[in-house]
């Protein structure tokens, strides 16, 4: 998401002034420390929060950016060492313009996909490991009918791969499929939606304890969207919840009550992004904040993250600080109180304009992307301790 703009600057001059004298954070104001600054042809637009793999470290991936210009594979330890892992290039055959964060695999391996490339150029689904290094698998080989255009994070169970696509080969729309690990061109398209009516697939999907597949839908220009579940089993989709004007953006949550956690931003800003926990069980969907577009931020950007306490962090884009509003980092607690954690500035040493969601580390920190600023202008990965 780029910057606030003007237009934005002035739409939170006017909810300031709406709200004036509503309470304010309830935590004080933590600062970040810059973990790595992006550097020109390091990477741009990153795809979610990175994953933690097995030796500690974060791995993610760009949609842009790096030796090949087209995307990248990267590594980051929690001390600040950055590493391009690979390189996507333009190439027959190859994928290229990464389009979802990483996965860890039961055997080690991340698992991503690519937007573009492959031998009809509709996307890839890409395996890295150490031992193997990076490969690129047609999901369905490419063949009429299968994913195209993949998306979202992807989901590992056991001998499956669940994902989302944005299109089909020969033509169709959205789709959530699954593959086989071992054998990705044997894929099956689970659901495609009605493009009119739900929308197209935009998150998930999550598993849940049962087997079960939860997912969002966003209609064009976010005119509103779904919270759908599928039983991969019985080929059967369940609609939890319809929203008429707010779109569901980033990934899904469930927590240890059976409250599946999620945010939403509006069409022609009928409000500047809420919070919402809809249960699994009651059937119950609740608002958890309404940001304002003053101290408490605008705009969330990404869904939320576990700490290691119990409580989930986001990221706004917008809002934050009063003078120039750059985003914030929130938390919800325990008891469901929401808490402004930092609020960026044009000046931050590690950037502002926040992206994406945050990553809960080994060490209990959250890591997490700026877009903007930093050490070369170009946004930096920080660390917040807490």
């Amino acid at each position: 998401m780029p910057p606030i703009d003007r237009r934005d600057f002035i739409t939170w001059l006017g909810a300031t002034a709406a709200v004036a004298g509503t309470a304010r954070a309830h935590a004080a104001d933590l600062q970040p420390t810059p973990l790595y600054a992006i550097t020109p042809g390091g990477g741009s637009v990153p795809n979610g929060a990175p994953c933690v793999g097995g030796d500690g470290a974060l791995y993610g991936t760009f949609m842009h950016g790096g030796s090949g210009g087209l995307g990248l594979l990267y590594r980051l330890t929690l001390e600040g060492t950055y590493t391009e892992l690979a390189g996507l290039v333009y190439q027959q055959g190859l994928g290229v313009s990464a389009s979802s964060p990483c996965s860890l695999a039961e055997d080690g391996a991340l698992w991503s996909s690519t937007m573009f490339g492959g031998a009809p150029g509709n996307g890839t689904l890409m395996r890295w490991s150490a031992a193997d290094g990076l490969r690129f698998l047609l999901p369905g080989g490419g063949e009429p009918g299968a994913p195209a255009l993949l998306r979202a994070r992807l989901q590992l169970d056991g001998p499956w791969l669940y994902g989302l696509a944005d299109s089909r080969v020969g033509g169709g729309g959205s789709c959530l499929y699954r593959s086989r690990l071992v054998h990705p061109r044997r894929t099956e398209v689970l659901f495609e939606p009605d493009v009119h009516s739900t929308g197209a697939c935009r998150s998930g999907p999550l598993r849940l304890p049962d087997g079960t597949l939860v997912f969002t839908t966003t209609r064009v220009l976010d005119r509103g969207g779904a919270l759908l579940r599928l039983d991969p089993r019985r080929g059967s989709v369940e609609l939890l919840h319809a929203w008429r004007s707010s779109a569901p953006r980033g990934e899904l949550l469930l927590d240890a009550e059976g409250w599946l956690w999620g945010v939403v931003t509006a069409h022609r800003g009928r409000h500047l992004g809420q919070v919402w926990r809809f249960h699994l069980q009651r059937r119950r969907m609740q608002r958890v904040h309404a940001f304002t577009g003053g101290e408490d931020g605008a705009y969330p950007c990404g869904g939320l993250t576990r700490h290691a306490d119990g409580s989930l962090w986001g990221l706004t884009n917008g809002g934050g600080d009063p003078v120039m509003p750059r985003g914030t980092v929130y938390r919800i607690g325990v008891d469901g109180g929401y808490a402004v954690v930092h609020r960026f500035s044009e000046g931050d040493p590690c950037g502002y304009s926040p992206l994406e969601a945050l990553c809960a580390a080994p060490d209990g920190s959250m890591v997490g992307t700026t877009d903007s600023g930093g050490a070369h202008g170009l946004g930096a990965f920080f660390r917040l301790a807490y």
